[in-house]
């Protein structure tokens, strides 16, 4: 079955770099031009109120930066994107002060996945690249989570109940701008796709 149409307004896309490769993540919002030093805002989903793009960068870095250590990996930009048609154009970007704190290495390769819902029971997942955790494993209990994957679960999909207007969880959308609805688990495997790039297999 093909995808659901993009209808969402804007993209979100925070982009960084492992030893060479750079990755992205990707999420669908809504933003309105405002005062803010990028001009715009994202608009709450969840009842936490408008946010100024230019607080998204360290928000998301934040929160990233447990899994990535500054000697392999770098935070590089946080863009800003609008629809139009089928297209999307790029409107502004910024660049996070926030940088990485592991200090154990990155494992090339695999993926950590936060799978949730959207408000219609669609999934709406979120993936890290390349983080140091290796070991496969799927942790569906929230009280179960270590702390620095609370906050990023938390930040994304709120089963803890402390998401901030710059959440992602309060300004993203699925997208077809669906909400953001629940958290189901974490999920830490290969990624085949990059074992193969990097001449893994």
């Amino acid at each position: 079955m093909a995808p659901n149409p993009i209808t969402a307004t804007h993209r979100v896309i925070f982009r960084y770099t492992v030893d060479g490769f750079q990755h992205k993540l990707q999420k669908y919002a809504e933003a309105i031009p405002s005062a803010d030093p990028t001009g715009y805002d994202l608009i709450g989903q969840n009842g936490l109120g408008t946010v100024g793009f230019s607080n998204v960068a360290d928000a998301i870095a934040t929160v990233l930066a447990p899994f990535y250590n500054a000697a392999e990996t770098t935070f590089n930009a946080c863009e800003l994107w609008v629809r139009s048609g089928t297209q999307f154009f790029f409107v502004v970007s910024t660049i996070p002060t926030v940088v990485p704190t592991a200090l154990v290495a990155q494992v090339k390769g695999y993926q950590y996945a936060i799978n949730g819902k959207n408000s219609a029971g669609q999934n709406l997942n979120t993936f890290l690249y390349e983080t140091p955790l290796v070991v496969p494993t799927k942790v569906s209990s929230f009280a179960a989570l270590p702390a620095a994957d609370k906050a990023l679960v938390d930040f994304f999909y709120n089963p803890g109940g402390t998401a901030a207007a710059d959440s992602a969880w309060n300004w993203s959308q699925a997208r077809d701008i669906w909400k953001v609805d629940r958290w189901l688990s974490v999920v830490i495997d290969t990624n085949e796709f990059l074992r193969r790039k990097r001449g893994i297999k």
